[in-house]
C-alpha cells in the first residue's frame, strides 16, 4: 500500500482546460521569442506592410548613399520599461551603400538599422566591422 497522502481530485471544465492550455502556449511562445510574430501580424499582408514600414524608416535615416537592404529583417522581442509592461518588437535590418564623404572615394559601407516598432524610432550603427562574406557587399 502506498503511504503517500492522496490529493483530492478536481474536475476541470472544458473552458478551464482551454484557458490553461492557451496560457501555457502563450508562455511557451514568449520564451521562444515567437510571441511578437503572433502579436504583430496575423496575416501575410500585415507582415508585408510592416516590412515596408521598417525598410522606409531605415532607408530614410541611412547616412549611406544609394542604401538598400542587404538581407531580410530580423525581429526580436523588446521588453518595454515599467513593471508588468508588455513585450514590444524591435526589428534589425542590415543596409549597404556607399559613403558620401569625398575622402571615402565611394567606398562601400554597411549600417545596422534598429527599428523600435512601438516608438517608430530608428537607431543606426556602423556595421563595417561585421565579419560578413563578401557576397553581402556585392548584392
Amino acid at each position: 500500500m502506498d503511504s503517500r497522502p492522496s490529493l483530492p481530485r478536481r474536475s476541470c471544465s472544458p473552458a478551464a482546460v482551454s484557458q490553461a492550455s492557451g496560457l501555457a502556449l502563450a508562455i511557451a511562445l514568449g520564451l521562444t521569442g515567437a510571441a511578437p510574430e503572433l502579436a504583430w501580424g496575423s496575416t501575410p499582408q500585415a507582415w508585408s506592410r510592416y516590412d515596408q514600414e521598417v525598410q522606409r524608416a531605415c532607408l530614410a535615416a541611412s547616412r549611406l548613399r544609394q542604401s538598400s537592404p542587404a538581407g531580410d529583417r530580423i525581429d526580436l522581442p523588446a521588453p518595454t520599461t515599467g513593471p508588468g509592461a508588455a513585450t514590444g518588437l524591435v526589428s534589425v535590418l542590415l543596409l549597404r551603400g556607399t559613403y558620401p564623404q569625398p575622402h571615402m572615394a565611394g567606398r562601400s559601407g554597411l549600417e545596422l538599422c534598429v527599428y523600435d516598432a512601438s516608438r517608430r524610432q530608428v537607431r543606426l550603427g556602423d556595421a563595417d566591422r561585421l565579419n560578413l562574406q563578401p557576397a553581402v557587399l556585392r548584392r
